[in-house]
């Protein structure tokens, strides 16, 4: 919850797609660009289940309304808030993949 605070006071925020987001688009929207500059504008948090989301803004889905995790999202490294963002992406994609493959263990 304190990053969320951090987040929020520090809003808009400049951010990158991960590859896998801009995959992910393509197959639906076919604009979105590994190099698109995105806006964070809003954070949500989606309870245990989904982590914190991004209400995000880009020049080439401008009429689209995108949130997106917080864990398909890059900062750039010299933004004051890169070492928590990355230390909560690193947590939470652990996390998930525990849960993930100990759903299937008999």
């Amino acid at each position: 919850m304190a990053l969320i605070k951090e987040m929020e006071s520090a809003l808009p925020i400049a951010a990158n797609p991960t590859k896998r987001l801009v995959i992910s688009l393509k197959e639906k929207y076919n604009k979105m660009k590994p190099d698109e500059n995105l806006k964070i504008v809003k954070i949500i948090y989606m309870g245990d289940e989904g982590g914190i989301c991004c209400q995000v803004e880009s020049t080439a889905m401008k009429d689209q309304d995108l949130v997106v995790s917080l864990t398909h999202l890059t900062l750039k490294s010299s933004h004051p808030l890169y070492k928590q963002v990355k230390a909560y992406q690193v947590a939470r994609i652990k996390r998930l993949a525990e849960q993930n493959s100990s759903q299937f263990k008999a």
